[in-house]
């Protein structure tokens, strides 16, 4: 575990000199949404650059060629892999819990009123939407390089949402009432979404640590 966590500490050490960029993702989005009286828009667009960030890792280990470095310190593949995925992980829920944060300042600022259930669904939401970018990208990216990986990730997530939809939506009667009942419940939606979260994250850093072994390093 110790390992992992020191894999999580280099992934932060990389990306420092773009936690700025980050930063500047949450303020004007802020502002933005206190100008227009779109509280939702801070948090939304507060998600959606953490989603983009994470990512963007890939491409600046690609760029500063850091795969030689992980061949002169102490941790095995599987370490990488899972301490990238803590990394994103710890990133996401951080983002989550600014971005509900930012909502409810912007809500309070701008006398526009968004209401506990609207905010869960939005929390439960960002969160699934982060853990299934990183879940469906990351096997990509660790065997083919953000250069490459980039142009078939696109495809590869719209394909997979389109093979999970078929079931889903073959139903739309018992889709809309069990969307209306987790409304209703939204302790239980969250607790749903976290756990359906984990688990993709986890499927996906299973996969992306049995290609990752077999990677050669260059």
């Amino acid at each position: 575990m110790n390992r992992v966590v020191a894999a999580a500490r280099l992934e932060a050490w990389v990306m420092k000199s773009s936690y700025p960029v980050l930063g500047a993702a949450v303020v004007v989005p802020f502002l933005v949404a206190v100008l227009t009286r779109t509280p939702v828009f801070a948090g939304t667009v507060t998600v959606a650059a953490t989603a983009t960030f994470v990512l963007y890792l890939f491409a600046v280990h690609e760029k500063n060629r850091t795969c030689r470095l992980y061949g002169i310190v102490p941790l095995h593949r599987r370490d990488v892999v899972a301490g990238r995925y803590l990394y994103a992980l710890v990133l996401g829920v951080t983002s989550i819990f600014v971005a509900v944060a930012a909502t409810g300042l912007a809500s309070t600022t701008t006398g526009v009123s968004v209401d506990a259930t609207s905010m869960a669904t939005f929390a439960a939401g960002a969160w699934l939407a982060l853990c299934y970018t990183v879940a469906a990208t990351y096997p990509v990216y660790f065997v083919l390089d953000f250069s490459k990986g980039v142009f078939i990730t696109p495809l590869l997530m719209l394909v997979l949402v389109a093979v999970a939809g078929v079931p889903l939506f073959s139903d739309a009667q018992s889709l809309s009432s069990t969307m209306l009942w987790l409304l209703n419940h939204p302790t239980l939606m969250a607790l749903g979404a976290l756990a359906a979260g984990l688990t993709m994250l986890t499927v996906s850093a299973l996969v992306a640590t049995a290609l990752y072994q077999r990677k050669e390093l260059t």
